[in-house]
């Protein structure tokens, strides 16, 4: 199967007309640099490392595996030279790390994910109301008594950008009209307070997103939340076998409507709980960070990206004419 992939990519990567030459520092396809990547795209990044790597053997980059927290920490102690995030820095943020680094902050959109909501085979659950999601992972917000849940939840740690969407979309002014004592306070502090709500017992957290595939297979009476990547792409044998072994649940969307986080549906804005795959880079000249971001952002890695379920910015396709007969 790699060997098939390797051969796709390449085809797609001669119908490209991206430069990668330079001098000096300024060569975007050799040297060594460390790029932070988010857990829930491990698929996809190592399919794209491989054939970045296979195509300029003299690159090296080192893949960084962490949560949204993680990762920024690492950037700001110049452990990474890079991050593709799950979460767009607002423009105080961005300000603030262009003064640290004093350098230039390059923000570039690849494409969309999603969170997805999984359970086990043998569950009788079908479906999750927006309502019901609230209630279980942030009903302490507004009151004392704890969650009294039937189920339990397993989430990525609690400084993953999937908690982070999470309280988010919760926190936002939709929600929060009709609880009393919120509406006075700005938008930033009731989403902090969402981000720094404590579930209950019902709810434990798991690094891994593999880990929490398999312990919701393995208990039916479990809900998980994990990244698309995980098990959407169909060309992987372990996102197959991940596919296979739980049950996608269908979400209410604000409209009502039930919704699942296929790429039809996360394209046309109707299923909740998309994310952005966002990349930055502060390397301060077009070395092998601009080439492997250049790369994501070509036809050969847009189409990964689509291959590996997630929605691509950019990625059209191939255009074919046909002579139809008169």
């Amino acid at each position: 199967m790699r060997i098939l992939l390797l051969l796709v990519a390449v085809a797609f990567w001669g119908c490209q007309e991206i430069s990668f030459s330079g001098k000096g520092k300024d060569v975007p396809t050799a040297g060594q640099v460390s790029i932070g990547f988010e857990w829930g795209d491990t698929f996809m990044v190592q399919q794209w490392l491989e054939i970045f790597h296979s195509q300029y053997p003299k690159a090296k980059i080192t893949p960084i595996y962490g949560n949204y927290s993680e990762l920024t920490d690492l950037l700001l102690k110049d452990s990474l030279h890079g991050v593709f995030m799950h979460e767009r820095f607002n423009s105080a943020q961005l300000a603030w790390l262009k003064q640290q680094k004093n350098s230039t902050v390059n923000e570039i959109e690849l494409g969309t994910t999603s969170l997805v909501f999984i359970t086990s085979r043998e569950s009788q659950l079908e479906n999750l109301k927006l309502d019901q999601i609230r209630n279980e992972l942030f009903g302490g917000v507004f009151k004392k008594s704890a969650n009294e849940s039937s189920f339990n939840w397993i989430l990525p740690s609690r400084s993953s950008s999937e908690w982070g969407r999470l309280a988010k979309f919760f926190s936002s002014q939709k929600y929060v009209t009709n609880l009393k004592g919120e509406v006075s306070d700005s938008s930033e502090s009731i989403e902090q307070k969402w981000m720094n709500h404590q579930p209950g017992n019902h709810v434990r957290w798991f690094n891994s997103h593999q880990e929490i595939i398999q312990y919701v297979s393995r208990n039916p009476n479990t809900i998980g939340v994990v990244s698309l990547n995980c098990i959407a792409d169909k060309k992987d044998s372990l996102a197959l076998a991940n596919s296979k072994n739980v049950k996608i649940l269908a979400i209410e969307n604000k409209q009502g409507k039930f919704t699942y986080p296929f790429q039809s549906q996360i394209s046309l804005a109707q299923y909740p709980f998309d994310q952005p795959v966002v990349s930055y880079e502060m390397q301060g000249y077009s070395g092998l960070i601009t080439g492997f971001v250049l790369y994501c952002n070509s036809q050969a890695g847009q189409a990964l990206m689509k291959k590996s379920g997630l929605l691509p910015k950019n990625y059209q396709g191939r255009k074919i004419e046909l002579d139809l007969p008169n």
